[in-house]
């Protein structure tokens, strides 16, 4: 899709909205098609409308505890965690033939640490070839405390 204007116009423009869509008791894959909203000014879009797709697939939800690794952390200090391991509720595909739920870890990074005005951060979740729809944390930040270690 082509977005045209003045210069101006177009240095302002991040996203382009559509109309908004209603599904309800959706239990298998639909698409269609939805209008694109110009919004104010004198934009010229080159389609006026989109193709949208939603894939509908059974899930299956899980939770368990996870201790929370430390990564980048320099040799001469620690991180101390509090709590050191969280609770993650996550949804994942449903597949008869799986006989475990996908194996998932939890990190923060020291220079997060470092680079946050407080004492609390958010753990991330390590890149994995699981496939993940969502998930939450319990708590969803943790404390952290800097120390230098001693030689």
């Amino acid at each position: 899709m082509l977005v045209y204007g003045s210069r101006s116009e177009l240095e302002g423009v991040n996203e382009i909205h559509t109309a908004v869509i209603y599904h309800r008791g959706v239990r298998k894959n639909i698409q269609g098609y939805v209008a694109l909203e110009k919004g104010n000014g004198n934009l010229r879009l080159s389609q006026d409308k989109v193709l949208y797709s939603i894939n509908v697939s059974r899930y299956v939800e899980a939770t368990e505890q996870k201790e929370i690794k430390v990564k980048n952390l320099p040799p001469d200090k620690s991180l101390v965690l509090f709590p050191p391991k969280v609770e993650v509720t996550y949804r994942f595909p449903f597949d008869r033939s799986a006989r475990s739920n996908p194996e998932l870890e939890f990190y923060v990074d020291y220079e997060d640490c470092t680079a946050s005005a407080g004492t609390r951060v958010i753990p991330k979740m390590e890149e994995s070839d699981a496939v993940i729809y969502s998930y939450r944390l319990k708590p969803v930040t943790v404390e952290f405390i800097v120390r230098d270690e001693e030689e």
